[in-house]
């Protein structure tokens, strides 16, 4: 029978390959919707569906509105925030910035959880969290060192800083919230308060930014709401609940390598030597945190 911490790292491999199909999904969509218009269109589509499953699955639980502050702290971190600021973040920098500055996602929520939630920072998760970020240091920057001192700081960068910041922070905050409330219910208010942030900002980009509809949008936006935005966030808030925000974060940097393996398939793009290293490096970092984690529970459990 499968254990309920196996179930939670099942949960993040999965949400993991559903958000690097969002990235490559998303940088096609760009052509066709604008930023807002996508994190709008995701927010209203999956807060129905995730309504419809509270219904459902849950039909004696209420929505809880209060605190009003944490939910909306929850919806502006982690989806309106971390969705806006990715969106517009890729269309203004490169893939080295954007790839290198989402990758420190681990470090920034280690730091996080050890202050707001007083989680003692274990040098194993330290060493693991390191050795991905190298990894996908060597897959962006194809090897070379040089292309990663060239890289320069742009408005772009900044964006993407600010995006893991925020995605971290909702981890972090989430992690407390979710001890008290059920995934799902938690998730469906998280994602109605979004809708409501959202569309307003996607009426004011169609001043400027006109909607170009067509089967590619359709699609595109169909596997936005239902992969990432419905299915991806429900692993996740559960993997979060179970084996922590710090732990959970450590799965975000198999996104570079797993993006770039839908690109060869489905894009088309070449498969170099520094992508498999640094794939290795990754895949490294993230699991075996997970096996030194297990063995320190065993440990402790025998002690």
């Amino acid at each position: 029978m499968i254990s309920v911490r196996a179930k939670a790292h099942l949960a993040l491999t999965a949400a993991c390959f559903f958000w690097a199909g969002n990235m490559v999904v998303a940088q096609m969509m760009s052509d066709y919707l604008g930023g807002w218009h996508v994190v709008a269109i995701r927010c209203s589509a999956s807060a129905g569906l995730f309504f419809l499953l509270l219904r459902m699955i849950e039909p004696d639980q209420r929505l809880q509105w209060r605190p009003l502050g944490v939910g909306l702290f929850l919806a502006l971190t982690g989806v309106v925030g971390y969705q806006g600021l990715l969106y517009f973040g890729v269309r203004m920098t490169s893939v080295i910035n954007t790839s290198l500055i989402h990758a420190t996602a681990p470090l920034v929520t280690m730091i996080m959880a050890a202050i707001y939630l007083r989680s003692p920072l274990k040098r194993s998760q330290l060493f693991a969290g390191l050795l991905s970020l190298a990894g996908v240091v060597v897959i962006v920057s194809k090897g070379s060192w040089q292309a990663v001192a060239a890289a320069e700081l742009a408005r772009g960068d900044l964006l993407i800083m600010l995006a893991t910041v925020s995605f971290a922070a909702y981890s972090v905050v989430g992690r407390k919230v979710m001890t008290q409330r059920t995934v799902l219910e938690l998730t469906t208010m998280i994602t109605i308060w979004a809708a409501l942030i959202a569309v307003p900002l996607a009426g004011w980009e169609s001043q400027t930014v006109p909607a170009r509809w067509g089967w590619q949008a359709i699609a595109g936006m169909t596997y936005i709401t239902i992969f990432p935005g419905v299915l991806a966030m429900l692993a996740w808030n559960f993997a979060v609940k179970v084996v922590g925000p710090t732990e959970a974060m450590l799965y975000m940097n198999t996104v570079p390598v797993i993006a770039v393996l839908m690109s060869v398939g489905f894009l088309g793009e070449q498969l170099l030597p520094s992508h498999l290293v640094g794939g290795v490096m990754v895949l490294a970092g993230c699991f075996g945190s997970v096996l030194l984690a297990q063995m320190a529970m065993r440990s402790a459990a025998k002690a």
